[in-house]
């Protein structure tokens, strides 16, 4: 059998050694946990901001949409008012008769008008509240992943594991028992001096 401090010095050599290839690795581990961090979050803000876009395009077109709608309503008013001005005085109808035929065109021009404003809003509410949604949604996503991130490994824990191993390298190598013979024994002749 080996000699108590030969035994020491491996056990606390292995115990060293394998501390620092678990710190190594864990740094390591830490590194690409913070690595697919960033990129996954990155991700996460490019689709956000990929959707964003696309939605406010998408409102805006909707917005043009409604505009040539309400600028065509119009055009179709101002044609239908013509033809019926011209029509009314070929037939010799005017007045208070006339009046409410141009009222009821007016009325249903602004109608129309009020209705698709109103149908606007309620879309770009709704694409606001979508898109906050996302944004939150996006938030989470990246919080979720950060709360998944490997943290670095301590030095501290690292030398408390690395103490521990040398200890436990003493305790069995038989030092400790003869360290505390010695003791014992130096104990006993002092009290018998």
């Amino acid at each position: 059998m080996c000699e108590p401090t030969t035994m020491f010095i491996m056990g606390s050599t292995m115990s060293v050694g394998q501390g620092i290839m678990q710190h190594k690795a864990q740094r390591r581990a830490a590194r690409a946990s913070r690595r697919s961090f960033e990129q996954n979050s990155q991700r996460a803000l490019e689709a956000y901001f990929r959707q964003t876009k696309q939605a406010r395009e998408r409102q805006r077109q909707e917005e043009e949409s409604l505009s040539n709608e309400v600028n065509q309503i119009f055009k179709e008013g101002r044609s239908k008012m013509s033809s019926l001005v011209t029509s009314s005085l070929e037939s010799g109808v005017s007045g208070q008769t006339l009046e409410l035929l141009v009222d009821d065109i007016h009325r249903q021009e602004l109608e129309y008008q009020t209705n698709s404003t109103k149908s606007f809003q309620y879309y770009s509410e709704n694409m606001d509240d979508q898109l906050e949604e996302a944004r939150l949604g996006t938030r989470d996503r990246i919080d979720d992943m950060r709360s998944r991130v490997t943290p670095r490994p301590s030095f501290l824990a690292t030398a408390l594991q690395i103490g521990s191993g040398v200890v436990n390298a003493y305790a069995s190598s038989g030092l400790a028992q003869e360290d505390a013979l010695t003791s014992a024994l130096e104990a006993g002749q002092s009290a018998s001096s």
